[in-house]
């Protein structure tokens, strides 16, 4: 019974894992679906309905970020099924035909209770939804803030009509843009 025990710690200390797991890049054609639901969910973070437009164009920064590092397409995948049936739990189709107030639900319960505790990493090892929801917190959302807020979408809020480096006037940037819309 004595030697079971160091075998079920390693178990267990598996299924709490939030670390990203690193892959070589990763250059094949990422689901235009997939990118849709995690912009979907990027934009949703910071409390923004985004157009296709703005869709579009975070898709491809994430895309990017898949062909940067071939670990992250598992984890988008994990993460947009996690919100997905978050939203059907709260009666709606997905996360991307949800009503505003319940996006900003789902988000708050990714984001408000604390991954460090020992309840969640107690239910970490019974609770698949509780894994996602670590590993997210770990890393993915500071890695899609990040996308985020060097994005067309975020410079757009922002008044600008085009990032910096876009063709264009090249000092616009540097003037202020329209008052934001917020």
């Amino acid at each position: 019974m004595a030697a079971m025990l160091p075998l079920a710690r390693r178990l267990s200390a598996g299924l709490r894992q939030t670390r990203h797991r690193p892959l070589p890049p990763d250059r094949t054609p990422v689901d235009p679906g997939l990118l849709a639901r995690m912009a979907t969910l990027t934009g949703a973070l910071f409390g923004h309905r985004l157009d296709a437009r703005d869709t579009s164009d975070l898709g491809s920064d994430l895309a990017l970020l898949v062909a940067q590092d071939g670990g992250w397409r598992a984890e988008f995948v994990e993460a947009a099924d996690y919100v997905d049936r978050l939203a059907r739990a709260a009666k709606a189709p997905s996360f991307a035909n949800a009503s505003d107030d319940v996006r900003d639900a789902i988000v708050d319960h990714i984001m408000r209770p604390s991954v460090a505790t020992t309840r969640s990493s107690l239910l970490a090892t019974i609770s698949t939804n509780e894994r996602v929801r670590r590993r997210m917190r770990a890393e993915l959302i500071d890695r899609l803030t990040t996308v985020y807020r060097a994005s067309s979408p975020a410079w757009h809020r922002r008044g600008y009509a085009r990032t910096p480096g876009e063709s264009g006037d090249p000092r616009e940037y540097t003037r202020a843009g329209t008052p934001p819309a917020c």
